[in-house]
């Protein structure tokens, strides 16, 4: 019963994003998820229809997402499955739209090409 459980909850860690800020912890699903932005180690979780701000470093969060979550700017982490489409080195999720910096440019667009060849599959 014990390992059953102890799975469960890794399966469930894998899925959310526990957000704690002064207000207290979140638990936010990854899937909805539209990205991360950062501005001076203050980080916003954007989501459809709220935002979190938290203290934390951006590449710290980009390690907990993993690989459906991309690096496009030094301030931007964006979900790869809600990106509507990449025009003139901008990323856009819904009304948002995201810089691609030169930096991020190469390996932004192979991950982003990477992930949008999976969800053809």
């Amino acid at each position: 019963v014990l390992t059953r459980a102890m799975a469960a909850l890794h399966n469930t860690a894998d899925k959310v994003f526990l957000c704690q800020n002064k207000e207290g912890t979140y638990r936010i699903p990854k899937s909805s998820i539209l990205y991360f932005s950062s501005d001076r180690r203050i980080v916003t979780c954007v989501t459809q229809n709220r935002q979190y701000a938290f203290y934390a470093k951006l590449d710290e969060v980009a390690e907990e997402m993993g690989q459906a979550f991309i690096r496009i700017h030094q301030r931007y982490l964006v979900n790869a499955a809600v990106i509507d489409r990449i025009e003139n080195m901008t990323v856009y999720i819904g009304d948002a739209r995201l810089p691609v910096s030169r930096s991020y440019q190469s390996s932004a667009i192979k991950a982003l090409t990477h992930a949008m060849l999976e969800d053809v599959q």
